[in-house]
């Protein structure tokens, strides 16, 4: 049955769109309609779709369910042979038709006919007898037409109310501004914690008063570039308003001025999904037993209002699984108090730590790194019809070279691109055979990359997939403090990771488990196996034992 309602959804949906584009275009046409009748201009037909006529009205002869156009035509021919009609026999020149396709639709004027140029006329009420500027005012009305609907469209949406966050911070990334700022009347409040949280309600932005989530990133957005923005919040337990000053920073996945934050998500899982796209969604994550309509109430036996609780647990978890409790939805699809619960054991995924990184004299990104060993430049996803699809970048590639860098970095692979702006870029990736899991590397085609400094991807890093090693950006960080000491370490930009103390380490991820396993057991260093960059991919590559001391606050 889900598939059934899948397939009608979705057919719904296709529907909406095709009537609401023949809704665009009748209203088109019939600013073409009311100019000519202004204009004098006789109309012959004016039609809502195409093809065959399901009903038709002209007046003088009324409804009908075909076209009356030859009788119009044969009375206009008596007309001109000198024969007389009643006056209670006048037909109307302009016939309504109603057509089988609702895909638009036309007006057709005496002496003007798109589909045969040569259908002129010289009757004084014809297309070709109207003056000029009248027929530029029949022309542009179409447009005119279109242009006062979306105003009217504009004023009954924002009457009727628009969908959309308020103006609560949800979730706040760690490095990035918004989670630094120190609040200008801190200690006045006693407040120690340094940032903005999760649950502060923003009550104006450079003193203007946001109304929903939308207009805090837009204000930032379109801050001055290196300025701070005025940001006033509202924080539970502290009698008044926190003042802030934030300095916004580029955002490396929007390209936009941002400061690091999220809108607050909704505890409750959509009734309106169908059960096979949470099925779907949630089994892609290692996830069971959710259904639409399912609200979250608890994580780790805690009250929870919200998704963003989930994520405060995680990151308190320090790696250990988090239970998410969700309430059954009742028969209305909304979930009620006293329904079954559902216990769902969340295992957290392991987060890198983060440097601020410049990519060129006007923008920054952050890099993801392991104590100092940074993982490579990969695709996430690739924007359809961009330079990247069209040269066959994928999803997954991991960055062998981008121009003149070799197993770039974030921060690297960007700074590249950026430097090859309306340039052509040369290509390298490694890519992993998903039947046989060989990875071998292929070059590409050079790619044009765009004015806009892009080629048509997402960027992330390979730490979840592979253990490759890229540089450590030294030229590039300011002021995050000594170096880790696993950028010191003799690994080529190239090298792979692939055990620590004889434990395999396919993934970084994997590389900082048996670190942890190793501290928690007194060690303070380990050892690792590191193959070299040297020889083709896919083939024996030789390796060598690398020892790594961690300092006490690398380990903790």
């Amino acid at each position: 049955m889900s598939v059934v309602f899948n397939v009608l959804s979705t057919a719904f949906d296709l529907l909406l769109v095709v009537l609401g584009f023949s809704a665009i275009i009748v209203i088109h046409e019939l600013g073409h309609f009311l100019a000519a009748k202004w204009a004098g201009i006789r109309v012959l037909a004016f039609s809502v779709g195409f093809g065959p006529a399901l009903v038709t009205y002209r007046k003088g002869l009324g409804f009908g369910r075909a076209s009356t156009e030859q009788q119009y035509l044969e009375q206009q021919r008596l007309r001109r042979a000198g024969r007389n009609v009643a006056a209670g026999d006048e037909l109307s020149p302009t016939e309504y038709r109603l057509n089988a396709l609702p895909l638009g639709g036309y007006v057709k004027m005496l002496g003007q006919d798109d589909a045969d140029p040569t259908a002129v006329s010289d009757e004084p009420d014809s297309y070709q007898r109207c003056a000029t500027w009248k027929r530029m005012v029949v022309i542009s009305a179409g447009v005119f037409a279109n242009l006062v609907l979306a105003a009217v469209l504009f004023v009954i949406v924002f009457k009727i109310g628009l969908l959309s966050e308020s103006a609560k911070i949800g979730d706040v990334v760690p490095g990035r501004p918004a989670s630094v700022a120190i609040a200008e009347n801190a200690k006045q409040f006693g407040v120690t914690t340094p940032g903005l949280q999760s649950d502060d309600v923003v009550l104006s932005i450079d003193g203007e008063k946001p109304n929903h989530f939308q207009d805090v990133v837009l204000a930032i957005a379109m801050s001055k570039r290196g300025d701070p923005v005025a940001i006033q919040v509202r924080r539970a337990g502290i009698a008044e308003p926190l003042d802030f000053r934030v300095r916004p920073e580029i955002d490396p996945e929007t390209g936009m001025l941002g400061i690091g934050v999220s809108p607050a998500q909704s505890n409750q899982i959509s009734p309106k999904l169908s059960p096979a796209d949470v099925t779907m969604v949630a089994s892609s994550r290692g996830i069971t037993g959710l259904a639409p309509g399912m609200r979250l109430v608890a994580v780790n036996g805690q009250p929870a209002k919200s998704l963003n609780d989930v994520q405060r647990a995680v990151d308190a978890s320090n790696g250990s699984p988090v239970i998410a409790t969700f309430e059954s939805a009742g028969s209305g699809g909304e979930a009620s108090t006293g329904a079954a619960r559902t216990d769902i054991t969340l295992k957290p995924l392991p987060r890198l730590q983060r440097v601020s990184v410049e990519v060129d004299s006007k923008s920054r990104t952050d890099v993801m790194h392991l104590v100092g060993l940074t993982p490579v430049l990969a695709v996430q996803t690739v924007t359809l019809g961009s330079p990247a699809e069209k040269v066959g970048l994928k999803e997954g590639d991991i960055f062998v070279q981008i121009g003149s860098a070799e197993w770039p970095s974030i921060a690297e692979g960007i700074s590249q691109i950026r430097a090859h702006t309306d340039k052509n870029l040369g290509l390298t990736v490694l890519r992993r055979d998903p039947r046989t899991g060989v990875a071998s590397e292929i070059k590409l085609n050079d790619v044009r990359v765009g004015t806009n400094g892009r080629i048509g991807f997402a960027p992330t890093d390979s730490s979840r997939i592979s253990s490759d090693i890229a540089g450590w950006p030294a030229a590039r960080t300011s002021g995050v403090g000594a170096t880790p000491t696993g950028a010191t370490l003799p690994i080529k930009p190239g090298s792979r990771i692939v055990s620590v103390d004889g434990q395999p380490t396919p993934t970084l991820g994997d590389v900082r488990e048996r670190l942890k396993a190793a501290l928690s057991s007194g060690k303070t260093g380990v050892e690792m196996q590191v193959e070299l960059p040297v020889g083709q991919q896919g083939a024996v590559r030789p390796t060598e034992t690398i020892a790594w001391t961690l300092t006490s606050d690398e380990a903790a």
